[in-house]
């Protein structure tokens, strides 16, 4: 297989599995579980917001949290057309979406 970036390894795999599972966390001891096709929409999704708030190619954005997927839903995303906005997020700062 040809090197990939993680963009196309993720395209691919929501196209040739989009069923499959992609992510699993426990969630208040049970089991939650994205398909890839989630994934990509999940992903599509907080691009196309950050490219609302102004981002462009070549723009950088650092994240650092646990490895949850809490941290990354569009609704924890900080709200706000400045570009070098600083916040915290924590886990009772995020509605609960069911995943």
């Amino acid at each position: 297989m040809p090197e990939q970036t993680l963009p196309q390894f993720l395209v691919r795999n929501a196209r040739e599995f989009p069923q499959d599972p992609a992510l699993r966390e426990k969630d208040r001891g049970i089991w939650q579980q994205w398909t890839w096709a989630e994934y990509l929409a999940h992903v599509r999704s907080i691009a196309l917001g950050l490219v609302s708030l102004g981002f462009e190619r070549g723009d950088k954005l650092g994240s650092w949290s646990s490895s949850s997927t809490t941290r990354m839903r569009p609704s924890c995303m900080p709200r706000t057309r400045s570009r070098w906005t600083s916040s915290s997020i924590s886990e009772t700062s995020c509605p609960r979406s069911g995943r």
